[in-house]
């Protein structure tokens, strides 16, 4: 990311207040002993911008740009879209 708050908040899709609810290790075929991303399931509990709503899957990869999620915490996250190839 690197930008500010307000950078970032003006460039996401969709701002929420969300519940983490699970993490699942997503292993990399590549690194037997590491790891490339943490899938975490999320309740959205709170819509601040966009239509996302329920619980929703979100992927974080295993980078110096991650940031770990505690289950049962409750966050404030900014979601950017993502292409899919």
């Amino acid at each position: 990311m690197g930008g500010s708050l307000r950078t970032e908040y003006v460039g996401a899709s969709a701002v929420v207040i969300a519940e983490a609810l699970s993490e699942q290790i997503v292993p990399d075929p590549d690194d037997p002993v590491g790891f490339a991303a943490t899938l975490y399931e999320v309740r959205i509990d709170e819509s601040i911008r966009g239509s996302l709503h329920g619980v929703v899957e979100l992927y974080s990869e295993n980078s110096s740009g991650r940031f770990p999620l505690e289950i049962g915490k409750k966050y404030i996250l900014l979601f950017t879209r993502t292409r899919e190839f």
